[in-house]
């Protein structure tokens, strides 16, 4: 429950608990922190936990009655099954056994009530800013849409029951208080004072006149509470109980709030008045249809370029997460695609015809360059040289090589072979591609040759030429003539 600045403690409190009693049997009492005319309120902390909290009980008093035993069962009720930041939470319920004091266990708060804040900012003459204003309004309109769509109504929506709490990792937020007089909707009137049940200055018409109740009598004071915190004064300040049971239900005797803004010098936007009597309007259908639809109307009068979406109900939250996303499956189309072909890998193209190296011919006498031999006979050059020696090998026979060459050679098939040295090579025709665009393989470039080891080409084998003629022997002298005789 809220802890404002300091305990307001009421003299002659009738629930007798002293600081250091233990409660329920986990918790111990700390110290009271306010007291109301049906319940107080104390701060508790846990034995196991140590955690603070704060603790209500039902006085004596109101134990005697009925109604005000189901009420506060209500709000045990009601505040533990609405999820939201912004309304108070309940954390235990029961009734002691010891004392037969039925109890809620509350989080604590820290901070200060709407109501004392407006005050206190009213008389140091700094009024809460507009954008702080419609940021606690837009709150509140977020858990009362969460409220109402439980089927809810609060009736007793005030100042007094909104708690403003300064959080130190995040902005101001407020919480709505004391559930304990909320109806559901659609159940039996309260038999009190013909339903009159609430605090005067924020009641309906429906509420004076003892009618039902609906979502939308929460509408009505909240445009109640955001006139006082915009101008800091209550919108029927200055009437008693009995005038205000007069002209709550009279729609012509509604003073327009700009002219009281005005008065308390505060000027507020132009469509301010509009707004805020549609929202008071006697006809419950008449008013917005719902507090988020109602706070964005009022964001688009001091903004028209704002929006505010009305926001999502626990009702719809709960839809939304009970939708899974469908799973997405590849269907197969009707005619499916032909497989593309792969890519012929480079180790499978095929490989240049080598032509053997010159170790590998065999041996025998010189012969002459494809490029010199007949047409009939001849063959197309289907790979580059593997090495300068084999390059060499298919050059034509110069005239320095012929000595040698036409050793064993007749008369006339040496003159053939220098005819043939000595005329120059014929271009090897290039094939066409055939029909389908390919180049023969025959003739389709190929690949460069890796680089080898040269090796020296065998000698070759010529046949040794034929030992000249031997000379006859020389024949011997004649003999010598003796020398004269002296």
């Amino acid at each position: 429950m809220a802890a404002s600045d300091g305990p307001r403690q009421r003299p002659g409190s009738r629930i007798p608990l002293e600081p250091g009693t233990t409660f329920a049997e986990r918790y111990r009492v700390v110290s009271l922190l306010g007291a109301g005319g049906m319940a107080e309120v104390f701060e508790v902390e846990h034995l196991h936990t140590k955690r603070r909290h704060a603790l209500k009980l039902l006085r004596p008093a109101a134990m005697a009655d009925p109604d005000s035993v189901e009420r506060f069962q209500r709000e045990a009720s009601v505040c533990a099954n609405i999820d939201s930041e912004h309304i108070v939470a309940v954390i235990d319920c029961g009734v002691d056994r010891a004392t037969g004091f039925p109890f809620l266990v509350m989080e604590r708060l820290y901070g200060t009530d709407l109501a004392h804040h407006v005050r206190e900012q009213t008389s140091a003459g700094t009024p809460m800013p507009p954008s702080l204003i419609l940021e606690l309004l837009r709150q509140v309109a977020t858990a009362l849409d969460k409220v109402h769509a439980q089927g809810i109504v609060h009736r007793d929506l005030k100042p007094a029951n909104l708690f403003l709490t300064f959080p130190s990792d995040g902005p101001p937020r407020v919480k709505i208080l004391d559930f304990g007089i909320a109806k559901l909707v659609g159940s039996s009137p309260e038999n009190t004072l013909a339903g009159r049940i609430g605090t005067p200055l924020y009641m309906t018409s429906e509420q004076i006149l003892g009618q039902e109740v609906s979502p939308a009598t929460d509408l009505w004071a909240l445009a109640l509470i955001a006139f006082e915190l915009f101008c800091g004064v209550p919108y029927w300040d200055g009437h008693t109980a009995a005038s205000l049971l007069e002209a709550i239900p009279d729609r012509a005797a509604r003073p327009r709030p700009s002219a009281i803004a005005r008065f308390r010098g505060v000027s507020l936007p132009a469509g301010f008045d509009r707004w805020f009597l549609r929202c008071l309007d006697p006809d419950p259908a008449a008013r917005p249809p719902s507090a988020g639809a109602a706070i964005g109307d009022l964001l688009r009068v001091f903004d028209p370029k704002a929006t505010q979406p009305p926001p999502r109900t626990a009702r719809m939250e709960s839809g939304l997460a009970s939708i899974a996303p469908a799973p997405r499956i590849n269907l197969p189309s009707a005619e499916p695609k032909p497989p593309e072909p792969a890519p012929v890998p480079a180790s499978l193209t095929p490989a240049p015809v080598a032509r053997p190296r010159p170790s590998e011919r065999p041996a025998g006498p010189l012969r002459a360059p494809p490029s010199e031999r007949p047409r009939g006979r001849s063959r197309a050059v289907i790979a580059p040289p593997e090495s300068e020696e084999d390059d060499a090998a298919t050059q034509p026979l110069r005239r320095a090589d012929l000595p040698m060459a036409l050793a064993g050679h007749t008369e006339a098939s040496a003159r053939r072979l220098v005819r043939r040295s000595v005329r120059p090579p014929e271009a090897t025709p290039e094939r066409a591609p055939d029909d389908q665009g390919a180049v023969p393989q025959a003739i389709a470039p190929s690949e460069p040759p890796k680089a080898s080891t040269p090796q020296k080409p065998p000698p070759q084998r010529v046949p040794p030429p034929k030992p000249p003629p031997s000379k006859p022997p020389p024949s011997k002298p004649p003999p010598s003539k003796p020398p004269p005789s002296k």
